[in-house]
């Protein structure tokens, strides 16, 4: 126990956060050296190497110049011992190079598939020449021609549709006999997405922006990577490896940004991919394709599934599959995250698995009921990246990414932040990525997509506590083993949320499954082994389309003796799965906003308890692990030994958003870890008469403690103020504590 806690307070470096620095502006040498020792001082575990909207000109992206402040700071970094994660792109999303890709080769932009239609009332007999406009680059793929249902304008009788076979110069050929009927034909075009490049005039918005790469065609993604990655290798070379040790890849979108309306993700040749995955005739797939737009029915809508489907595994055999072959010949780990919260899938391809929490998107409940942390698709982003990583085989490292604080907004304060990282470690994240850390906030860089958490914002040295706090839960999370005997299984593309908040709100652990995890899973007497974990209940929430594999898998696991459950046809979710598998940790009172993580290291247990909601918890705490427990304070560093009572539960008392550690320690009994605390006394007094001045001793204009933005003139001060205020003390107390009341941001 003496060796753990000694790990806790002083763990390994590289478990700090890892600052997404921001590189934009005119990039100086000698800036750059002091921003980087500052992240060194407060204990960052590495750095993101990020090029952002606002840089120079003079520097560029993947220039000369730019090329020799990466080997430069990679070589300082080098020198301190800090990591180096290289971002793949010239700002987002990844997969353009900043443009270069389709500079290149203008074949390379990314496509999409569009529709052109032609209503026919018959008796029709003529020739139509259907075109998107008067562009050389649109590529007839298929016209098919269908009855309309019933006296609707977009739903057809899946059984007329017939495809028409093109003429010289896309002519059709259509005749029908009676009815209403619809033609329809479907053009392969540039899809018309981009990216926010660097330079200021490549916004998105921008006509100059840069142009997005079709990251379903293995040619152009191929001149991507030699384009960023390879000239990355030539750059800091001999860093490759050792220093920089991953690639961080961000949201890639087949589509781009600000792409066409009513467009779907295309690559050339991609309707045959589709017949090849489906077994199908690719004439049969052509006579589907207007279903993506027109309603055929059930076989329809099944068909907008496949499709969906297939971009997806496309995208990841292609794009990810050519990243992570790039790493592994290099020795060095992919990571980033992909473009939606709701992915598991994806994150297969990934050594480092991550998602991101942006835009406010997840909050702490609040006033208005907040509930994103349990409702919706991004409620599953922290755990979908911890699933995947313990899917994988025991003993492989399980570092699992997540970009964080990213477009929250100056507004955000300490509070939140805390709550925020407490939301992820609760769900098993261990490599956190602050968004953003700016090399400058000069004019409206300030709210590219503030805030700022690193050296330009006020509170940047009462963040690096939160730094501190997060690498030790970091280092405990990565090298313990998950104790998790539940799994939820959700389609791998889009998780489940609603089994999940039920969990949660009990105190009951889980991760994810999904096909491909179940696939390749085993049994092993009742518990189904996914990559590095053992489950004795599968939690089915919604329909899962599973591959015959993974059903077989299902099948053999609950011919064993193990339990499948189908949420939506149980009750009580949490009581069913707690008469099978009894609690790792119960709480009585029950407490909706207590979450529990439990992990085993060195042979002894230990349990993250977070708050979650906006009012205390206290309670009687029950683990299931017998031994002495120690209630450690991770953000105060401090450890006390607290008794059992006699049903085994220990007394909790969380205030809101607070956290604590229950290490148990199996060797020791109750009776050798406790000790009594002495008698305490406590008196307090009134500290009133306070004087308030700027740091240079300059007066100020308040004179007592209170809200800033309720005074002219200082509702839009960010710095510090000195508030001094003298008391008098008849004895020498053992400690002493001023409490300021409620604070809104750092004191």
């Amino acid at each position: 126990m003496e060796r753990l806690l000694a790990r806790l307070a002083d763990p390994p470096a590289e478990y700090g956060v890892w600052p997404f620095w921001f590189w934009n502006d005119d990039l100086l040498e000698a800036e750059l050296l002091r921003q980087l020792h500052a992240f060194h001082a407060a204990g960052a575990g590495g750095v993101v190497i990020h090029p952002r909207l606002g840089l120079s000109a003079r520097v560029g992206y993947l220039t000369p110049e730019y090329l020799r402040l990466v080997r430069r700071v990679v070589d300082e970094c080098a020198a301190l011992g800090l990591g180096v994660l290289l971002y793949d792109e010239g700002s987002y999303p990844s997969g353009s190079a900043a443009g270069r890709v389709v500079d290149d080769n203008p074949a390379h932009a990314s496509r999409a598939l569009v529709r052109v239609t032609q209503r026919l009332d018959a008796p029709h007999r003529g020739y139509w020449r259907p075109a998107v406009n008067r562009s050389l680059d649109h590529h007839l793929v298929c016209v098919t021609l269908a009855r309309l249902r019933g006296e609707t304008a977009t739903a057809v009788e899946p059984e007329s549709v017939r495809v028409l076979e093109p003429l010289d110069h896309n002519l059709v050929r259509v005749e029908v006999a009676g009815g209403r009927w619809i033609a329809l034909a479907c053009f392969d075009v540039p899809s018309g997405g981009v990216i926010r490049g660097v330079l200021p005039q490549h916004e998105d918005d921008a006509a100059t922006a840069p142009p997005a790469g079709d990251i379903m065609n293995p040619d152009a993604v191929a001149s991507f990577i030699r384009l960023t990655h390879d000239a990355y290798a030539r750059a800091p070379g001999h860093h490759i490896g050792t220093t920089v040790v991953g690639v961080f890849t961000d949201e890639p979108s087949p589509l781009g940004r600000r792409a066409r309306r009513d467009a779907w993700p295309y690559t050339a040749g991609f309707d045959g991919y589709i017949a090849e995955r489906l077994g199908w005739p690719i004439e049969r797939v052509r006579a589907h394709l207007p279903a993506l737009w027109v309603d055929y029915g059930p076989a329809g809508d099944a068909f907008r599934r496949a499709y969906t489907t297939a971009v997806e595994r496309r995208v990841g055999e292609v794009f990810y599959g050519a990243q992570a072959a790039w790493c592994r010949a290099h020795g060095v780990a992919l990571t980033g995250h992909p473009h939606a919260s709701n992915d598991m899938a994806s994150l297969a391809r990934f050594d480092w698995p991550g998602q991101d929490a942006v835009w406010r998107w997840v909050l702490p409940p609040g006033a208005d009921s907040n509930t994103s942390g349990l409702e919706g698709a991004h409620s599953v982003s922290a755990k979908a990246a911890t699933s995947a990583a313990r899917a994988r085989p025991p003993g492989q490292r399980t570092r699992t990414a997540t970009e964080l604080f990213g477009a929250y907004g100056w507004r955000l304060t300490l509070d939140e932040a805390k709550w925020l990282i407490d939301w992820h470690l609760v769900r098993g994240n261990n490599l956190f990525i602050p968004h953003a850390v700016f090399y400058s906030v000069r004019g409206a860089r300030a709210f590219e997509s503030e805030p700022d958490v690193g050296l330009h914002n006020v509170w940047w040295p009462h963040f690096q506590r939160l730094m501190r706090y997060t690498r030790a839960l970091s280092w405990l999370l990565t090298d313990s083993e998950h104790v998790c005997d539940v799994a939820i299984l959700g389609t791998g593309h889009d998780l489940p949320w609603r089994a999940a908040r039920t969990l949660y709100e009990t105190q009951i652990d889980f991760l994810y499954v999904d096909d491909a995890a179940l696939a390749a899973s085993t049994v092993r007497g009742d518990r189904l082994v996914c990559g590095s974990q053992a489950y004795r209940v599968v939690v089915r929430d919604g329909d899962v389309a599973l591959s015959r594999r993974a059903l077989s898998h299902l099948s053999e696991f609950t011919a064993a003796g193990g339990t499948l459950l189908d949420a939506g046809s149980t009750p009580d979710v949490a009581a069913a799965v707690r008469a099978i598998v009894p609690a790792d940790a119960h709480m009585a009172p029950g407490a909706p906003g207590l979450r529990v993580i439990h992990v085993r290291n060195d042979g002894h247990h230990a349990y993250l308890v977070t708050n979650e909601g906006e009012a205390s918890v206290e309670g009687a705490l029950t683990v299931s692990v017998a031994g002495a427990i120690h209630l450690l304070d991770p953000l105060r560093g401090t450890t006390v030994a607290v008794p059992r009572d006699s049903a085994g539960a220990i007394r909790l008392q969380l205030g809101r958003r607070e956290s604590r550690l229950l290490l148990v320690d199996t060797s020791r009994t109750e009776a050798a870890s406790f000790v009594s605390p002495p008698h305490v006394e406590i008196r307090s007094a009134p500290l009133v008469d306070w004087t308030v001045a700027g740091v240079d001793g300059s007066p100020a204009l308040v004179t007592t403690l209170g809200d800033w933005c309720a005074v002219p003139d200082l509702d839009r001060l960010s710095g510090t103020l000195v508030y001094s205020a003298t008391f008098h003390l008849s004895s020498v107390p053992r400690s002493a504590a001023i409490d300021l009341g409620q604070v809104g941001d750092a004191a």
